[in-house]
């Protein structure tokens, strides 16, 4: 979807052009439950990255947001992942910060090519691409995910090596 926004906007001769991908604080951190999720997120953010000379070049945009835990159904239908919470010390994003930051990333001229922004429930910070000190937080925490990690070992004992 990014290649086909490139190339409608470089047909179309705009002035400017922005895309706006999501990643995730998973990008981060290196989460074991779900390493496939987080794989895709490391590739969205180095995606993101890579592209940052079209601003210089043709004045288009690429960035992203890095959400932490999003108040959505992603969450909210899936028992195993909603065991991970523990909703008296772990508090959610909610999805319209994440849309206002989305806006931002659009609208707001400092935010350049290649800028990942890390949305936690107080606050929006840039992911920095070296020595970036991780999501930090409200909104970031999983408080319960050690249940994950160890069905997720008891699954790979189970599955493998027989």
């Amino acid at each position: 979807m990014t290649q086909l926004a490139i190339d409608t906007f470089m047909r179309q001769k705009l002035d400017r052009g922005t895309v706006v991908l999501i990643s995730s604080i998973a990008a981060q951190l290196a989460p074991f439950p779900v390493p496939l999720y987080g794989a895709s997120k490391h590739a969205i953010s180095g995606f993101v990255r890579s592209l940052a000379p079209l601003e210089t070049t043709h004045r288009i945009r690429v960035n992203a947001v890095a959400p932490g835990i999003v108040k959505t159904s992603l969450w909210l239908d899936d028992e195993k992942k909603m065991a991970w919470v523990d909703e008296e010390r772990d508090t959610w994003v909610e999805p319209s910060q994440v849309a206002q930051v989305m806006l931002d990333l659009v609208q707001k001229e400092e935010h350049v090519g290649g800028t990942i922004l890390e949305i936690g429930a107080e606050m929006v910070r840039k992911v920095d691409l070296l020595n970036d000190p991780g999501p930090n937080g409200k909104g970031h925490t999983m408080s319960s995910i050690d249940n994950a990690i160890g069905s997720t070992m008891a699954s790979v004992a189970e599955t493998f090596g027989k």
